[in-house]
């Protein structure tokens, strides 16, 4: 492990001479997720108990922690690691003969992962014990934890035996044995139950970080889903604050977001001689309790400089699972030009009929002017042939 951890008054690190083992973990997905830190902070809550070893593996095998609070236990992986003749620990890992980790991993954690069961190795290759829980998130088992249990043998027969095994000093295997001190049953059956809860809290933990990571991707991309579409998009909570503002928004208003979420929408965003109305119809369709519900209705805002823009709005009371109503979707359509194209073309065509009336007006005084003039001229020949 890179870095240490504190128990008690003791600094305890999980580093090797070798190295960081956690540095080949290509799944992460324990390491990750969880975190070393919180790892180490829990296997530490029943080393306490014990004094030796733990370690959680990934699905594949990847170490997303391993600890070492056991002289005994930190001798032996050591001197088993130097057996593998390699600076490569990737190599070292696969080689077969890094006895404290073909022990761990083959023959406790990887048999907890595939039988889904608490795994006991009765003597290790170090001749003490083992016991692995697969970690389950979901229904699923996504890796395992283990720790070392039991004594170190103390004889000098099973000493010799295990030095020879490991290429050490019996003298030195012996010395390191002696430092540990004996633990009841009782405290190892508790670890064990303990060993149980804390994978069943990894598991917690890491089913609750992905799906808030499920979540805030959900909402990165619905962000980016809204920031493309060409209307402004705002969510209120049932205070009336802005939740939520996308890209068009902020362009219509001339706020960048920041200075948008939390604010009031009437009285940040709405000109005064509209605000009693907006008021009143948010909150009509906010305590209807109806989620889902929708009203369409143009409304001004006033922009940063000062400026109103008319905007259609469609809002729709928005919900939980429940039914309980959370606040307003408001989607809404600039349409200032537009009203002034409206309004333009609808004083042309007042303009136009206005004009027209007049020249129809002028149309029919000429007329009469004619048929006047005609019966002036035809009452004049009749006089002059009278």
């Amino acid at each position: 492990m890179a870095g240490s951890v504190k128990r008690g008054r003791k600094s305890i690190t999980g580093v090797q001479p070798y190295g960081d083992l956690t540095g080949l973990n290509r799944s992460r997905a324990l390491l990750d997720t969880v975190g070393r830190e919180t790892l180490e902070r829990i296997a530490l809550s029943y080393l306490e108990l014990l004094d030796t070893s733990s370690t959680v593996y990934e699905i594949d095998g990847g170490y997303a922690m391993i600890v070492f609070t056991s002289s005994y236990c930190r001798f032996l992986d050591h001197a088993s690691r130097r057996l593998c003749d390699t600076d490569d620990n990737a190599e070292a890992l696969d080689c077969g003969r890094w006895l404290c980790r073909e022990s761990c991993w083959r023959g406790a954690s990887l048999k907890s992962i595939l039988t889904g069961k608490p795994v006991d190795l009765h003597e290790c290759a170090g001749g003490i014990n083992i016991h692995a829980v697969p970690i389950r998130s979901c229904g699923e088992v996504i890796g395992s934890i283990n720790v070392g249990y039991g004594n170190p043998p103390t004889d000098r027969r099973t000493a010799r035996r295990i030095a020879s095994m490991y290429r050490v000093d019996p003298e030195d295997l012996l010395n390191v044995a002696r430092e540990y001190r004996p633990r009841p049953d009782y405290i190892v059956d508790a670890v064990k139950r303990h060993l149980s809860v804390s994978a069943e809290l990894i598991g917690e933990i890491y089913a609750r970080k992905r799906a808030v990571e499920v979540l805030r991707h959900e909402k990165y991309m619905g962000h980016k889903y809204l920031d493309v579409v060409g209307v402004t998009v705002v969510v209120l909570d049932t205070e009336r604050r802005v939740m939520l503002v996308n890209r068009k928004g902020c362009e219509v208003l001339g706020y960048e977001e920041r200075d948008i979420l939390g604010r009031e929408w009437v009285e940040g965003f709405i000109p005064e001689s509209d605000r009693v109305g907006a008021a009143d119809l948010l909150d009509r369709m906010i305590s209807s309790g109806r989620t889902g519900s929708s009203q369409d209705f143009e409304c001004p805002v006033l922009t940063a400089l000062g400026e109103q823009r008319i905007m259609a709005w469609r809002n729709t009371v928005v919900g939980d699972e429940s039914g309980r109503v959370m606040g307003l979707l408001a989607s809404g359509e600039d349409v200032t030009d537009r009203k002034r194209m409206e309004k333009e073309l609808k004083d042309k065509i007042d303009e136009l009929e206005r004009i027209n009336r007049l020249m129809v007006g002028r149309e029919l005084k000429m007329a009469e002017l004619r048929e006047r003039l005609y019966d002036a001229e035809q009452r004049l020949r009749e006089l002059e042939e009278g």
